[in-house]
């Protein structure tokens, strides 16, 4: 399990910060003004009603309750990782099952117009806008993996905070043939989660 942890994390990294740059430098989660529009540089959707984040980056757990996980992926356990101090990526949970397979949370300090510029300058495999709950997002990732069981979602909750939601199964799960959907269900009850102050 941990080495399925480490390389989803990897993953997740390498979603937010592409293959170039400097990793963003951390940021104030509390004083995020409301916005609305998009970004002229990078066409990507303004974040309309941010989300004070800083309760659940220090308990990333804490956005899926286990029985939710549970209903949604099989998942029997939740890892919490600490942030990676002075990079992009913040704390995170990994939700898996008995054989190790399930679904990743992660805090970005970035915005998802890092996400859109990067694609812009990279051109990834695959690049799907979506919206959770009122909240901007991209299925994308640097390499397409979904027939492999590996999806990834970014999703703004501020216009410079981000979450990553990841999957990870192996051909023995039953979510291998739709990884991008368990993500999304993920990613639906992390939202109501915060939205709601849980």
């Amino acid at each position: 399990m941990k080495f399925r942890v480490s390389a989803t994390l990897v993953s997740l990294a390498l979603v937010i910060t592409g293959c170039s740059g400097a990793p963003e430098t951390p940021t104030d989660t509390t004083s995020a003004p409301p916005s609305s529009g998009s970004d002229d540089s990078s066409g990507a959707p303004k974040v309309p009603n941010p989300l004070n984040t800083a309760k659940y980056e220090q308990n990333p757990c804490g956005m899926v309750p286990q029985a939710k996980a549970a209903a949604l992926s099989g998942a029997v356990t939740a890892k919490m990782d600490e942030a990676t101090a002075g990079g992009s990526v913040g704390a995170s949970c990994f939700w898996s099952d008995s054989a190790a397979d399930g679904v990743h949370i992660g805090f970005g300090h970035a915005g998802v117009d890092k996400v859109y510029l990067d694609n812009k300058a990279l051109a990834r495999p695959y690049f799907t806008p979506v919206n959770v709950g009122g909240y901007p997002g991209v299925f994308t990732d640097v390499a397409d993996r979904r027939a492999k069981g590996v999806c990834n979602m970014t999703l703004g909750t501020a216009d410079d905070r981000i979450i990553v939601i990841g999957s990870s199964f192996s051909a023995r799960s039953p979510f291998l043939a739709d990884p991008c959907a368990v993500v999304q269900k993920y990613a639906e009850a992390a939202i109501t989660t915060m939205r709601g102050g849980a």
